[in-house]
């Protein structure tokens, strides 16, 4: 009998141990529940937030239209010649077609006539000589150096012109032009024979000028053009 209320009062007492009392349940349950419904809320408010915020454009673009104005000026620039408005001093400019081989007054020998007639230089364009009969420039009785020669001719830059003087044997070493040779020979007297050689500003005309005095104070001989590329 004592052993059975012995067990009966252990079974209360552990019963009421275990079980939770109303009022600790009344002060944990709603704070636990309160906190996290707003914790809840909040992390549904930084959701929709980001979600549905608009987005900034970073861009910094922008694209301006053109007006018929603005359109026509850029063609007409892009269209433009740069070296329109700009001076053109080259010498060069000025070239004549052909250099000077007669002066006025000066006549041309028959004997000069004849050793040109049907002659032809041979190079990579075979060229036919034609007469020379100019005034000197020196007045002295003798053939011009390279500066005067130029000016004689009519050169466009005597100063700086390609004028270069041969010796005849150099100039037809194999004799194909003596006839052009001894007629300008005997138009001179028998005198000093010269070959002047000029560009023609290019790099692969040249003239070959055969030349000697004359009575008068006169250079008489033949030309040739050349071409040498």
């Amino acid at each position: 009998m004592l052993r059975c209320k012995i067990s009966f009062l252990l079974s209360t007492s552990t019963r009421s141990i275990i079980k939770p009392s109303k009022s600790s349940f009344l002060h944990f349950g709603p704070l636990i529940t309160t906190t996290t419904t707003n914790h809840y809320q909040a992390r549904q408010k930084v959701a929709r937030s980001v979600a549905f915020s608009p987005r900034k454009s970073f861009s910094t673009t922008t694209t301006r239209k053109m007006s018929d104005e603005d359109y026509l000026a850029f063609l007409n620039k892009a269209n433009q010649n740069p070296s329109e408005g700009v001076a053109n001093t080259s010498s060069t400019d000025n070239k004549p077609a052909a250099f000077k081989t007669l002066g006025e007054g000066v006549d041309v020998p028959k004997v000069l006539q004849e050793a040109v007639k049907d002659e032809w230089y041979i190079s990579d364009a075979d060229e036919k000589f034609q007469a020379v009969g100019l005034k000197s420039l020196r007045g002295n009785k003798q053939l011009p150096d390279e500066e005067e020669f130029a000016k004689m001719i009519g050169h466009w830059d005597p100063e700086n012109a390609e004028v270069e003087i041969l010796d005849p044997v150099d100039w037809d070493g194999d004799g194909k032009y003596n006839k052009v040779l001894e007629g300008v020979r005997k138009a001179g007297g028998g005198g000093d024979v010269r070959v002047y050689k000029v560009g023609r500003g290019d790099g692969v005309r040249w003239e070959y000028w055969v030349l000697t005095l004359g009575e008068g104070n006169k250079v008489l001989g033949a030309k040739v053009l050349a071409v040498e590329s």
